[in-house]
């Protein structure tokens, strides 16, 4: 039976989705795992796909794809998905976003487009804590009335603003029960050292799998390590080894099955980048018998600095076949469209498209909304892949200076990404902004695992912080 895999994270706004469709499946339609990064995969029969495969797929390609806002704090407020069919674009789905007064995204709504009109289908809501960091999210299913309830996330963090813990329930009639708890410790070097996934029995948690990491002096991880809780002992179950070039970039990427006898091969990636450390080609290699066969390959190009196509290929035997292609279109920093195709008959076919929509900023309201400090939140998630959120806050000019009193011209803001080795990769800000609350989504989606640095400065004033990209 041929099976489709589809990824969503957790504790992410995707993560709902997916266990929803987990639980609520037959035991004959689906099965689930949970990978290193605190992944669930899910395995779905090719002939249960339909509408459900649909909307599950459109929410993994969120946490892929969104891009940044714009830098004055608008964001994507409708993204449109078309599917190609007869010669023409034909409206499938529908993504609504609202933001909060702190431009912090408070809702996303996915309608379907059915006889003609668009028919609400999903709702994801967020609720924030001072440091905006999201504590809570529901997500709700329509009933042709209104929401009903069906999952609820809740997190928590440490004085690092880290991910500590994250308790997903389920709605049952009248009351949320309790179905999935992630925790997640981390080293003196803020690196995440652990995941522990548990299910909720009767009336307590029960250890279900967990995942392990080791690093090197440079705080790049070297190893990730599953296991699987049976009986009561914990059994090594895959394992993880990365390897990096001179410039420690992700060179090879090993998976190992445990045996139990001793580790077997499964799959090995290894990875190319141009003279700009920009990643161009990911190969896919499984173990069969005693060597390494390919089976897919994955190329970059890159336009202004920017990804621009992705070419997924399938390895026939003797030479790499065309399968899939993704095009990416550029406004202002911001992804306006994507476009995928398929190879048929030697030319690519429209397959896809989603076009985003971005809107005018929230702004401030008055005087008393705007931040008394300059202020450069901890990305979320982190570690992330490839997409993350980095929220900051620019003071009143009043703040800076008391001969200043009240007010709110621009001034000159620029936010930086760096390698660890003080490089700089990508300038995400830079131009000046009016006192206020702002929201910027990095997508790291052509550089490679490791260490980042993001720094805000205006003016005089500087702040930097850590984050840690994991692909």
């Amino acid at each position: 039976m041929i099976k489709k895999t589809l990824t969503a994270i957790i504790p992410m706004l995707l993560f709902t989705t997916s266990i929803y469709l987990a639980q609520t499946a037959q035991q004959s339609n689906y099965s689930f795992r949970v990978d290193k990064y605190g992944k669930l995969k899910i395995e779905l029969k090719a002939n249960q796909l339909f509408a459900k495969e649909i909307k599950l797929t459109q929410n993994q390609r969120i946490g892929n794809v969104l891009t940044k806002k714009t830098d004055q704090g608008g964001g994507i407020v409708e993204t449109l998905i078309q599917k190609w069919k007869n010669n023409e674009w034909v409206d499938t789905l529908k993504i609504l976003y609202s933001y909060d007064e702190s431009n912090n995204t408070a809702a996303f709504i996915t309608q379907e487009w059915v006889n003609n009109e668009w028919e609400n289908s999903l709702k994801d809501s967020i609720v924030y804590d001072a440091n905006a960091n999201p504590i809570l999210k529901i997500f709700q299913l329509w009933g042709g009335n209104g929401w009903f309830n069906s999952q609820k996330d809740s997190t928590i963090y440490n004085t690092n603003k880290d991910v500590v813990e994250s308790i997903s329930q389920t709605w049952h009639d009248t009351a949320w029960l309790n179905d999935i708890r992630s925790t997640f410790t981390y080293d003196d070097h803020n690196n995440q050292i652990g995941y522990l996934f548990q299910l909720w029995g009767d009336t307590t948690w029960t250890d279900f799998m967990q995942w392990v990491y080791q690093y090197n002096l440079k705080d790049l991880m070297t190893e990730a390590l599953s296991k699987i809780k049976m009986d009561q002992d914990w059994v090594d179950q895959e394992r993880i080894t990365y390897s990096y070039n001179n410039k420690d970039l992700l060179a090879e990427e090993l998976h190992e099955q445990n045996m139990f006898v001793n580790w077997m091969n499964t799959e090995r990636w290894t990875y190319t980048y141009d003279a700009n450390d920009n990643k161009i080609e990911r190969v896919k290699e499984f173990w069969q018998g005693n060597d390494w066969t390919n089976f897919e390959r994955k190329s970059y190009e890159y336009q202004n600095g920017y990804l621009w196509v992705e070419v997924t290929q399938e390895w026939l035997g003797t030479d790499w076949a065309n399968t899939d292609r993704e095009e990416y279109t550029t406004e202002n920093n911001q992804i306006t469209v994507i476009l995928w195709q398929k190879w048929n008959n030697n030319e690519w076919i429209n397959f896809e498209k989603w076009t985003n929509t971005y809107g005018a900023p929230v702004g401030v309201k008055n005087e008393k909304q705007l931040p008394q400090k300059f202020y450069l939140a901890q990305n979320y998630p982190n570690p992330f892949n490839p997409t993350t959120i980095i929220k900051y806050s620019i003071p009143s000019f009043s703040t800076f200076s008391p001969l200043a009193k009240g007010r709110t011209e621009e001034g000159f803001v620029t936010l930086k990404i760096y390698d660890i080795l003080g490089q700089e990769v990508s300038t995400i800000v830079n131009k000046k902004q009016i006192p206020g609350n702002y929201q910027v989504t990095f997508s790291a989606i052509s550089l490679p695992s490791g260490i980042y640095l993001y720094s805000l400065k205006v003016g005089k004033y500087s702040i930097t912080k850590k984050m840690l990209l994991l692909k």
